[in-house]
């Protein structure tokens, strides 16, 4: 399947979303949002690539199967916990690199609950993504 998204033409196979036409762009914005929120307390980083960079894969790759538009807007303020509000609901999309056993994890007591978290998963060296789930807020 073949779709574009922002402007960008995005292939998906087997559930596997082809984000090499996106990737420069994604790892531009996500540098951005790590220079901004350096000394943030919110910002950590777990992994050895950017935590911004896999949170823009992805919110990017839900935007392309959902064609909900994803904000790349840099807010001084931050994004509220939320990545999306769609039809009066918020949702937090959580991404992963360890895509062959995923989980969806958030934090015991966070500042803010959305209504809906996603559960996305990068394979970087073929720079891909997939979403695996969904759960609502009550279920977490």
């Amino acid at each position: 399947m073949v779709m574009e998204s922002q402007g960008h033409r995005m292939r998906m196979d087997d559930g596997w979303i082809d984000m090499e036409p996106v990737w420069d762009l994604l790892h531009q914005i996500g540098h951005e949002r790590d220079i901004q929120k350096l000394s943030y307390r919110s910002t950590k980083n777990w992994s050895s690539e950017s935590t911004h960079f896999l949170g823009m894969v992805g919110e990017t790759a839900l935007s392309f199967v959902t064609g909900i538009p994803v904000n790349a807007f840099l807010d001084p303020q931050g994004d509220g916990n939320k990545d999306f509000s769609w039809d009066g609901r918020t949702i937090d999309v959580k991404t992963t690199k360890y895509w062959s056993d995923p989980y969806l994890k958030q934090y015991p007591q966070p500042k803010s609950w959305c209504d809906v978290y996603v559960l996305a998963a990068t394979d970087i060296p073929r720079k891909r993504a997939k979403i695996f789930g969904w759960v609502e807020r009550e279920a977490m």
